[in-house]
């Protein structure tokens, strides 16, 4: 059976509508819908506990910013991977000061959050980031994690990988 094609081209706002909002927040979802887009695509890692959050980089630091009062240095300091976070621990980063000052105080959201205010409204491409050196084991928790969000929110979750492996768990 051929493909179905749309005659005109898919409008889809990556990391949410990213140029005017910071990337991967609900604020950026949100401005994606407002705008009008087809669809958009956000990145999902998962936390040391095992909370998938929308979030690009392996590491904090480019997008995501520990509070002033949290004893943690923004500069000068070895990067922590999203994986050795807790998802209490990144529900206290500041993901929107990088950005713009008037955004300080934007948290990263889970995805169940962002399938929520997808529903009906946009398309989703989730596209699920997973560290080399993760295990099977870890694959599978992720892919639980998933089929728990989706059931929450039917039909609306999208996901791509490039890796075989990974594509395969979906199918057993």
């Amino acid at each position: 059976m051929p493909k179905r094609v749309s005659p005109l081209p898919l409008i889809i706002a990556h990391r949410g509508a990213s140029g005017l909002m910071p990337e991967n927040t609900a604020w950026a979802v949100a401005a994606a819908i407002l705008l009008g887009a087809d669809m958009v695509e956000v990145d999902a890692r998962l936390t040391g506990d095992g909370q998938l959050v929308i979030f690009h980089d392996r590491t904090v630091g480019r997008t995501a910013w520990f509070p002033p009062h949290s004893g943690r240095k923004r500069k000068g300091t070895k990067p922590v991977r999203v994986a050795d976070l807790t998802l209490a621990e990144i529900r206290t980063l500041d993901a929107g000061s990088w950005y713009d000052r008037d955004f300080a105080g934007l948290r990263i959201p889970t995805v169940t959050e962002i399938l929520t205010l997808c529903a009906g409204r946009i398309a989703l491409n989730l596209e699920v980031k997973v560290d080399r050196e993760a295990t099977l084991a870890t694959r599978k928790q992720i892919v639980a994690q998933l089929d728990r969000a989706l059931h929450v929110q039917p039909r609306m979750g999208t996901s791509n990988s490039a890796n075989d492996e990974w594509l395969e768990l979906f199918n057993n």
